[in-house]
């Protein structure tokens, strides 16, 4: 049993040894994201919805997440019926309070819920909040009102690389002091390094992960500054550790002591990759996928092609010029709108992120001796 005011360290332990089973009932978009940090933290999740089950399932379970993202019929009785039983057995219930200010359903059933029973966590952004409070916000879909929005000190920011330029443009805009912080989804997610507020550096916290940075092509270990790539090794995962396993991000590694008084090691800001991967809006882009989709597009299309990546008003843009053949080039306009979109698609289903797509005459796309050029990445992040 945890004690009344456990800490991290406690919840942790608790959570490793005991393997609690957790209900969900959650929208189809996050239901794998939230199976998959509950099963990170040794949790088990199960997610069940249909309404006769529900009740069964929540009263073995060691807490139930209700998710109001994408609300039913079904899951209303479902959700209505998982919490009773969860109150009754004194199961602890988090309500989060998903678009509750795009529509008066949302709003009159997160009412009921509250009313109905009892929540030890109630998430939503202040927006949200105030819109199940019965409060006056100004919030629109899942995003919180300006009007409404608290006063920031601090803002952790991830996912992409970002320059020191647009540190200093966030702080300004924002008034607030930025950190930058680091993680691998195969490791553990976030918070892998992150900096202080000297900004010289991201520390690794060096007691979970133990780093190397090699040279990418000859494996030999570089010295303290050099950039190489950083490897790591997990100290403290044990259903999935990971041994020297290689991130393809290019920095370096300083132990001396920082200004901040931490003796943790600090890797600088990653300069690129080993590989020709594309981080563009969060998500991994790979020349081999846009290579798959254009060829799976039959003749019309060739297999010269060239992405060309950008950054306007601090949103990546991801252009491809295809080339096509002399005889599609010279047909009707029609004809050659209906290709773009449909190369268009294609690319958006593969990737997951929107893409321009610019049909070129044949031989427009340079050509290279020895490895083609397939990327050219304008965004100046280094």
């Amino acid at each position: 049993m945890l004690t009344q005011k456990p800490g991290i360290p406690e919840i942790r332990e608790f959570t490793k040894n005991s393997a609690p089973l957790i209900h969900c009932i959650t929208n189809p978009i996050s239901i794998h994201d939230c199976a998959n940090m509950i099963l990170a933290v040794g949790a088990r999740p199960i997610m069940a919805e249909h309404p006769e089950e529900v009740e069964e399932i929540t009263e073995v379970s060691s807490a139930l997440m209700l998710n109001l993202g994408n609300i039913t019929d079904a899951r209303i009785i479902s959700m209505q019926r998982a919490l009773s039983t969860a109150n009754r057995k004194n199961i602890p219930v988090l309500l989060d309070l998903v678009g509750v200010t795009c529509s008066q359903l949302r709003r009159s059933f997160a009412k009921q819920l509250l009313s109905q029973g009892v929540f030890s966590v109630i998430k939503g952004n202040i927006s949200e909040i105030l819109a199940a409070a019965e409060l006056p916000y100004h919030g629109t879909g899942i995003d919180a009102g300006k009007e409404d929005a608290m006063k920031l000190r601090v803002g952790i920011h991830g996912a992409e690389p970002w320059t020191e330029e647009m540190r200093k443009k966030i702080q300004d805009i924002l008034h607030i002091e930025c950190f930058d912080i680091y993680g691998l989804c195969e490791i553990t997610g976030p918070g892998v390094a992150m900096d202080c507020r000297q900004h010289k550096g991201l520390h690794i916290n060096h007691d979970f992960f133990y780093p190397e940075i090699l040279d990418p092509i000859t494996h030999e270990p570089m010295d303290d500054g050099e950039l190489g790539e950083l490897v790591f090794t997990t100290l403290e995962k044990e259903g999935m550790p990971l041994l020297r396993y290689r991130t393809k991000d290019l920095t370096s590694i300083d132990y001396s002591t920082c200004e901040c008084g931490r003796t943790l090691p600090r890797i600088s800001k990653f300069k690129g990759r080993t590989d020709d991967m594309k981080v563009i809006r969060g998500v991994n882009v790979f020349p081999t996928q846009v290579e798959t989709v254009l060829l799976s597009m039959g003749g019309d299309i060739s297999n010269h092609y060239q992405m060309i990546v950008d950054r306007e008003n601090n949103a990546d843009r991801l252009t491809v010029m295809v080339e096509v053949c002399d005889s599609v080039f010279s047909d009707e306009i029609g004809k050659l709108d209906a290709l773009k979109q449909k190369v268009a698609a294609g690319l958006k289903q593969a990737l997951g992120i929107s893409v321009e797509v610019k049909l070129v005459e044949p031989k427009t796309i340079q050509r290279s001796e020895g490895k083609a050029k397939r990327v050219i990445d304008n965004r100046n992040l280094v």
